[in-house]
């Protein structure tokens, strides 16, 4: 598992200081165009080894891919919904693995996004740092003096190899282990960093579609979590609000760009492979006189 940006050659990383700098859309979209012959040259071996290179990990970061979810009073370039599909549909132009990568890594910063300033400050103190997770099945949260204890095992993991930080789901009980519920009476669920030095991964990941995503399960046991390190996993929905943090669902939208990438790479493969017609409407042989006698 990875800790922070690592050092790359050009060799590797296929040049990245030609990139603009990815503080709005436009200028990640256009750096995301940029990389996609690393994706081209990184998609084998992400999907031989069964997680995404560093090479394409760290393209990714170069190009401000990580940073896409952060609003605006974060620092962030608020990237739409419909320009985030779009990157995520160049993406799987080229590979539905890296794509996967993408869409789940870009949801960085909708998470961070709900950390109170200190905690904000002390794990991002850049917006290129990746977070993956999973908030299924949800793990327990009891509470202690300054926090939680914290344990569980969720699945999907995606992009934890590639990740800095990692979150996860857990379901908050007392000191006595009893519920804590919400004002509307469904028991409290949390998103919670997790201390990277405890989480244990899980060699689950052998699969033959979306190979290279590297979705294996992870887990903690007992695992100290901060009061401040966590945000309510199903908050309510705020009109008012910055436009990615309206609703808790908003991260995994972009991903039917997955689907549309993918549909697209087909159809100009298809056009390619098909033969020309000779001519689109094949003139009728005429028909020969009768011969007489």
């Amino acid at each position: 598992m990875r800790v922070t940006a690592i050092d790359q050659t050009d060799e590797q990383t296929g040049g990245l200081d030609h990139l603009r700098e990815p503080t709005t859309s436009d200028a990640i979209l256009e750096n995301v165009t940029a990389i996609l012959p690393i994706a081209e040259r990184e998609a084998k071996p992400s999907n031989a080894q069964g997680f995404m290179t560093d090479a394409m990990t760290e393209a990714c970061r170069a190009a401000g891919v990580f940073r896409v979810g952060f609003p605006r009073d974060r620092g962030g370039p608020e990237m739409s919904i419909s320009d985030q599909t779009r990157m995520v549909e160049m993406v799987a132009g080229i590979d539905a693995s890296l794509a996967w990568n993408v869409t789940v890594l870009a949801a960085t910063g909708f998470y961070a996004g709900r950390l109170p300033d200190r905690a904000f400050a002390e794990l991002y103190p850049t917006l290129d740092l990746a977070t993956c997770g999973s908030f299924h099945p949800k793990g327990v949260a009891r509470r202690v003096d300054g926090g939680f204890r914290v344990t569980g095992d969720w699945n999907f993991g995606s992009g934890i190899r590639s990740s800095d930080h990692v979150v996860a789901g857990a379901e908050v009980v007392d000191e006595q282990g009893e519920p804590v519920l919400k004002p509307d009476g469904s028991q409290l669920t949390l998103g919670v960093w997790l201390p990277r030095d405890e989480v244990r991964l899980r060699d689950d990941w052998h699969t033959i579609g979306l190979r290279g995503s590297g979705s294996q399960g992870y887990g903690v046991a007992d695992a100290f979590v901060p009061a401040d390190h966590t945000f309510d996993r199903f908050f309510a929905g705020n009109a008012d609000a910055s436009p990615l943090v309206k609703h808790p669902d908003l991260p995994f939208y972009s991903m039917g760009g997955i689907s549309i990438g993918i549909a697209q790479r087909d159809r100009h493969r298809g056009d390619r492979a098909r033969p020309p017609l000779r001519h689109p409407c094949p003139r009728r042989a005429r028909a020969r006189p009768a011969r007489r006698g």
